[in-house]
């Protein structure tokens, strides 16, 4: 009989090793039956493991699925282009702008993909009138000047 220390709590999950020591036993072909009962395990955790992880690289399968697109390069390209040149422009407006079926969601993808932030541009206030005047007349003083001066 196996020692109460190695025994599994009903509900734990199998640590890296074990998943190791699981993809091992079956690649050795022995049954899921056999393999719960070498790892004190249930069989639903065996049948879980394998088919959950690769035993050539030990990576989880199916990590992140992968979705077909639903827009073509041309117009991939097309919602690049429009977002390079309203980079200026909430994404509502320029989603508008281009006029394709698309929501304002795959604008947001496609402008995460080329690398553009999501930025407003502050307001910068305007000058006063007192400042033109003092930028004009030092306009006019040095106009007349040279490089070497």
């Amino acid at each position: 009989m196996e020692n109460a220390s190695t025994l599994r709590h009903l509900g734990q999950h199998l640590s890296d090793v074990e998943i190791g020591k699981v993809l091992g036993l079956a690649k050795v072909e022995l049954s899921q039956r056999e393999i719960a009962n070498l790892m004190n395990c249930s069989k639903k955790a065996v049948q879980h493991t394998i088919e959950t992880y690769n035993f050539d690289t030990f990576q989880g399968r199916n990590l992140h699925r992968e979705y077909e697109r639903k827009t073509t390069k041309h117009e991939d390209r097309y919602i690049e282009r429009a977002l390079k040149q309203n980079n200026s422009l909430p994404l509502h407006d320029i989603t508008n702008i281009m006029g394709l079926p698309v929501s304002h969601w795959t604008v947001t993808r496609h402008r995460s993909e080329i690398g553009l932030g999501s930025n407003i541009a502050a307001n910068k206030p305007g000058l006063h009138n007192v400042n033109v005047e003092k930028r004009l007349e030092w306009a006019m003083k040095y106009k007349n000047w040279t490089v070497d001066d």
